[in-house]
């Protein structure tokens, strides 16, 4: 591979700053902790850095809004999300990433297994 040639790497990203959402009552959820980019072999950066210092609650930064290094490209989807605070709902409802919180409501509709198909 030539120095100057184009490559795609996956990078980790990492969180700078404190985000102002979270002493609003607000959960911090770092969902993409690495991206690829496209970027000259001789320019691979480390890690990519995204500031989380103006993230309020409702907030969110995707991979369109981080700052590359010069010559870089994203090659992850622009539209996603890499971290958001989001609004607490509740318990365990408030994190659908876990999933336990949409067990529940499976299990009540579980009973009415027989009556499938009889609707339509």
């Amino acid at each position: 591979v030539s120095q100057s040639e184009s490559v795609e790497v996956t990078i980790p990203v990492e969180l700078h700053g404190e985000a102002p959402g979270t002493s609003e009552g607000g959960l911090l959820s770092f969902a993409l902790h690495e991206m690829t980019i496209s970027c000259p072999a001789s320019a691979i950066p480390e890690h990519i850095v995204v500031n989380i210092s103006d993230l309020h609650v409702g907030q969110a930064i995707h991979v369109g809004e981080a700052q590359l290094p010069e010559g870089a490209s994203a090659v992850t989807p622009e539209s996603e999300v890499i971290v958001q605070i989001s609004r607490p709902s509740g318990a365990a409802a408030a994190e659908p990433e876990d999933g336990a919180g949409e067990a529940e409501p499976e299990l009540i509709r579980k009973d009415k297994e027989g009556e499938e198909g009889s609707d339509d």
